[in-house]
């Protein structure tokens, strides 16, 4: 149950307090029955220092290492010291929580009013605002030191759109408020110890503060944590150090490793209690005195244990060895190493029996470390010749096992590389790639060192050049493809797709990156379709980009330099995956500054996938916009819509350059991906955009007609294609802006009534132009007299006003592929709403391609 800990990345914070409230006395609430870590009355800690680290605690510094000091106090609790400020981060280990049950207690006995320190639970130390905060809990000091109150404000993290001390709906009554109206639960914590923390019940989670309570449905809560996390601390108090104690943080898994009667740690502590108070009242006549107590050391399973717990009961532990040992050297001299040197040989002699067990060698191997050793020390000793004569023979069985555990683990370790190199010789599908650079990739090297030099040398000589072929033919993608590729992946190619297989993190930026980047051709938003599958997840991102790169997630401006769609795909239950788009502008100083929204799209975690964009026209009372619209298979992504004037502030020309890869990936887990279509392409065609999208401006609706004499303007619904800057010619002549039309939101042309008085009878040819294409429609300018003669003159004069009415239809629809339609409204006078005129299909003239 070794849970190895290194360093790790944190978020959070708080500001000074404004208001106060008080609350009913709370009771210590923890898990599993009492458990002494509250902070002892009377007791006087030394605080560390900032900078200070403790190999025995597991908590550490993010980004700035002095920033905060560690000191593991006793068996759990760890005490913390903080610069002042706001933002600076700390982390409880490296490891990942279980979040069906976890609780941490605190001690917060030297904050004063307004202080805060925030819980961040999620990814490794990253921002509140790149979404990795998938649970947020800030703690304020709510009261001044005659009280014990806190403030404890809950909510679903940053991937949510949530702020620091914005609560979700039903933790607080809203009741008690502190700065800009944030509201919080206010709990009473006797000493100050604060034991807050959450249990998954079915289809429900209990969260409490100590005695306060909610429970929530868990896709309520957990809507952003759906697997494990990392725990990390964020300071935000005011002048002056701070200091706190983290009595335990621990999830279901922690609570039965440290529980007081049954769990892993108390069990090895009692085992290095006993030691110790054996050493202490050890009595040593003869050196077999000395090897009675030392053989103790076997069962002590130090191993077992984290890492930091390790060294936390090493520091009791190896001085109590070290003296016993010291104590024997002192009474028994030279003997206390050939009887050390016996005991190991005779040890190592019983597992030879059974080296075919890889266990069993592992043990061996240790020991013959450990012979190793000890020959080291007795080679520096002056020894008599009955000494030498002795040790020489315990050698003499020693050099004959050692031989066997050299052949046995040289065999294992042949083997290994031998089933490597089979693999990566006989990979052919995307599968059996991906088979084999795991493989390579975890190769355990824990036998590499006994195999004969000279073996070795021709073993891993022949690992390299089956390394080098594998490499060669699956190490990137074929230039014909039009795709380019970076040196974290493995390509496939078949005749109608590709598939490929990546490791580490497209966020990088630049183009060889952890994916497939298509450089061949920009590809069109207005109609962009690609189909894959995903053979083995990982986490993965898509980018559509104004340049051939992968974004970057750069915190910095540089940013700027990447502009465009990214979409990033998430795990969530093992099951489903998350999409979290992201657009990329001109207004982004930091890659999270992106995020479109904070719900996220669910979609399968494997198999087929089919990635969509399109633009649209949508009526929104009575005001018609064009939008982005994007989905995955067949699930629009629909809040908040992506305007036009955002598409074109990304990719300029409505166009961006395709990219699927790996996103914070392993190499002994990575993602596979097969890609098989684009826009209905098979990806390993010679072009990849779309033959049938039509560029040429799409007009929609029914009745161009206008009656001369009226005062009705005439309004025209365009669709320009992410096209700016129409020209619009009656007859060929190239009409003026506001003396005779406007154009608004680049989706409504109105003729004026005043410009269209002035035609004559009869049909006239409207021509709208953008730089990718031309379309013509017909215009009919009629007589009052409808029954009349069509080439008479207006009998009234026109209409100089210019109003404004809502004239556009509730429920305009986006023409089908080759068909093209007109929307007209009339204005009836300058006080009468807006009239809507139902939808139909006009006469198409002309319409034709630049």
């Amino acid at each position: 149950m070794n849970k190895k800990f290194t360093n790790l990345l944190v978020l959070l914070g708080g500001i000074a307090l404004t208001t106060s409230g008080a609350s009913d006395v709370a009771t210590l609430h923890s898990y599993e029955g009492d458990v002494a870590v509250k902070n002892l009355a009377g007791e006087t800690i030394e605080w560390p220092a900032v900078g200070t680290t403790d190999p025995a605690s597991c908590m550490s510094s993010i980004w700035n290492g002095s920033a905060f000091g560690f000191k593991r106090l006793d068996d759990r609790r760890v005490a913390v010291t903080g610069t002042s400020g706001w933002g600076y981060r700390c982390d409880y280990g490296a490891t990942r929580f279980n979040r069906d049950r976890f609780e941490v207690s605190l001690g917060l006995t030297d904050f004063t009013r307004g202080d805060c320190l925030g819980l961040s639970f999620g990814a490794q130390g990253i921002y509140n605002g790149e979404a990795g905060q998938l649970l947020c809990i800030d703690i304020v000091k709510y009261s001044f030191d005659d009280r014990n109150d806190y403030m404890i404000c809950l909510n679903t993290g940053s991937a949510s759109g949530k702020n620091h001390n914005e609560n979700i709906a039903g933790w607080s009554d809203g009741s008690e408020t502190w700065l800009d109206s944030y509201a919080g639960a206010v709990v009473n914590a006797p000493d100050h110890v604060l034991t807050i923390g959450w249990t998954i019940e079915g289809e429900n989670v209990k969260v409490y503060a100590n005695d306060y309570s909610v429970t929530f449905p868990v896709d309520e809560l957990f809507v952003n944590l759906t697997g494990d996390f990392c725990v990390n601390f964020c300071s935000g108090y005011q002048a002056g150090e701070r200091h706190f104690i983290v009595n335990y943080c621990v999830d279901g898994d922690d609570m039965e490793y440290y529980d007081e009667e049954n769990g892993t740690y108390y069990k090895v502590k009692k085992q290095v209690t006993n030691f110790v108070e054996t050493c202490e009242s050890a009595v040593l006549n003869d050196v077999e005195d000395f090897i009675n107590i030392y053989s103790l050391t076997e069962d002590v399973e130090l191993d077992t244990l984290y890492s930091h717990d390790e060294v936390y009961l090493r520091r009791s532990y190896d001085p109590a060895l070290n003296k016993l040992q010291e104590d024997a050297v002192t009474s028994f001299g030279n003997s206390t190493y050939i009887e050390l040197l016996r005991y190991y040989v005779n040890q190592l002699h019983t597992l030879t029996s059974n080296l075919d067990d890889e266990a069993t060698l592992l043990e061996a191997v240790s020991k013959v470390d450990m012979i190793n050793r000890i020959k080291e020390t007795i080679d520096t000793l002056s020894l008599s010749s009955e000494e030498e004569s002795e040790i020489n023979t315990i050698l003499t069985t020693f050099d004959t096992d050692n031989a066997s555990v050299q052949e046995a683990a040289s065999t294992i370790y042949s083997d290994i590389v031998n089933n490597v190199i089979t693999l990566m010789n006989a990979a052919q599908t995307l599968e059996e790639v991906r088979s084999a650079e795991v493989a390579y990739n975890t190769i355990s090297t824990t036998f590499r060192n006994y195999m004969p030099a000279e073996e070795l040398e021709v073993l891993e000589g022949q690992l390299q050049t089956a390394r080098d072929t594998f490499v060669a033919k699956f190490g990137s993608v074929s230039e014909e493809s039009g795709f380019v590729s970076g040196d974290r992946i493995r390509v496939v190619e078949g005749e109608e797709n590709i598939g490929f297989t990546a490791w580490g993190s497209s966020s990088t930026g630049g183009e060889l990156a952890s994916g497939l980047l298509y450089k061949r051709e920009k590809l069109d938003v207005i109609d962009l379709t690609v189909n894959y599958t995903v053979d083995h997840f990982g986490e993965y991102v898509i980018n559509i980009m104004a340049n051939p790169t992968f974004f970057s997630a750069a915190d910095d401006p540089s940013i700027q330099n990447y502009k465009g769609f990214v979409f990033i795909v998430r795990d969530m239950n093992g099951t489903q995956a998350s999409v979290q788009p992201y657009l990329i502008d001109g207004t982004c100083n930091r890659f999270f500054d992106g995020q479109l929204s904070q719900t996220d799209l669910i979609i399968p975690r494997e198999g087929d996938i089919e990635f969509k964009m399109s633009v649209e026209q949508v009526n929104t009372s009575g005001i018609i916009e064009n939008y982005l619209v994007f989905s995955f298979n067949g699930i629009k992504y629909e809040t908040p819509l992506v305007r036009e004037f955002e598409v074109l502030g990304a990719l300029e020309d409505g166009k961006g350059y395709f990219g699927i890869g790996s996103q914070n990936g392993v190499t002994e887990n990575p993602l596979a991906i097969t890609l098989n279509k684009i826009n209905n392409n098979n990806v390993t065609a010679d072009s990849l955009v779309n033959e049938n999208i039509q560029y040429s401006p799409v007009v929609y609706g029914e009745d161009l007609t206008h009656t001369i004499g009226e005062t009705n303007n005439l309004v025209i619904g365009i669709d320009p294609r992410l096209e700016t800057g129409l020209k619009f010619y009656m007859d060929g002549e190239l009409l003026t802006s506001g003396d005779h039309y406007t154009y608004q939101r680049n989706t409504t042309l109105t003729l004026k009534a005043t410009y269209l008085n002035t035609l004559t009878a009869g049909e006239h040819t409207l021509k709208i132009e953008s730089n990718k294409g031309i379309t013509e429609v017909k215009i009919t300018v009629q007589n009052a007299d409808v029954g009349g003669d069509e080439t008479s003159t207006p009998t009234t004069e026109p209409d100089t006003s210019t109003p404004t009415p809502d004239t556009t239809p509730d429920n305009p629809t986006t023409p089908e592929e080759n068909n093209t339609g007109v929307i007209v409204g009339a204005t009836i006078g300058a006080i009468v709403a807006a009239a809507i005129i139902a939808l139909g299909v006009v006469y198409l003239v002309k319409k034709r391609k630049k």
